[in-house]
């Protein structure tokens, strides 16, 4: 009988944090040359140059936010697209914990596929994960960024942004988070194959796509031996399949993707739906 080598990390096993870097993935990329080892956690007081996907900058104010990047070990390739997901479960969970914890209030926090976290209607964060060689081993670094306490004026050019204490009132430190979140994340790739009927499950009670008319544009189709389209593609999100991939109803062909930029849309009077 094999022994899920998860099993044996303490989670995580070390911690790092810093005053300021450039960004928290570019310190674990880093610290993995020196210790490969996975399930560490980096987090940092500010960034100079933090990123979301795409090369988008996120900003990053001193204090303002949660900068976060933990060394996940590698999974299945099949199972890839499930960590932006297990990780947004997680982060989402942590700080519903927590703000009842401190206010006793109930938060209902979305999560906007592929990697968007959402409260009440407006962005809170993002989640870029990325993956690292180190010889013959591979690393997935899973970067979290949570606005936490910024001021409205700090981010009114992200729109729509938000924070947690201007939606809770509540003030959380970052550094609270980061256990939590770490043990969040152990618990489901603890036999991650096994959980993906929980993990959907999970998702679909916080999916802030589900049923919106969307357009996402530079697709990748996992029907289509990962087919990149040049145009956009639109339809009414469907939720996600057991692999992560987001499911895109269009003209009552369902369609699956596992990468693309998405934005909501009016939807026309023409419905693109197979049944009302």
């Amino acid at each position: 009988m094999k022994t899920n080598p998860l099993k044996l990390y303490r989670i995580p096993r070390k911690v790092v944090w810093i005053c300021t870097t450039t960004s928290t993935n570019d310190l674990a990329k880093y610290e993995l040359l020196k210790d490969p080892r996975p399930w560490q956690a980096f987090f940092a007081s500010e960034q100079t140059k933090g990123r979301g996907r795409k090369g988008n900058n996120w900003i990053s104010l001193k204090n303002k936010g949660l900068f976060l990047s933990i060394v996940l070990p590698d999974v299945n390739k099949e199972l890839q697209n499930l960590i932006p997901i297990v990780t947004g479960i997680s982060v989402s969970k942590a700080i519903e914990d927590r703000i009842k914890k401190i206010s006793n209030k109930d938060i209902n926090i979305k999560l906007k596929w592929p990697n968007d976290i959402y409260l009440n209607n407006r962005k809170l964060g993002g989640i870029l994960c990325e993956t690292r060689y180190h010889g013959l081993i591979n690393r997935i670094i899973c970067g979290i960024g949570i606005n936490l306490t910024y001021h409205p004026k700090e981010i009114e050019h992200i729109n729509p942004a938000t924070d947690i204490l201007t939606e809770t009132g509540v003030v959380i430190n970052s550094g609270e988070l980061v256990n939590p979140i770490c043990n969040n994340i152990w618990f489901y790739l603890l036999n991650l194959k096994e959980k993906r009927t929980d993990i959907v499950t999970n998702f679909l009670k916080r999916d802030f796509l589900y049923n919106k008319y969307i357009e996402v544009i530079s697709p990748v189709f996992m029907d289509t031996q990962n087919y990149i389209s040049k145009d956009g593609i639109r339809g009414i999100a469907k939720g996600i399949d057991k692999n992560g991939a987001l499911m895109l109803e269009s003209y009552g062909i369902v369609y699956r993707l596992i990468s693309g930029t998405v934005s909501l849309l009016k939807e026309p009077k023409k419905v693109l739906r197979s049944s009302i």
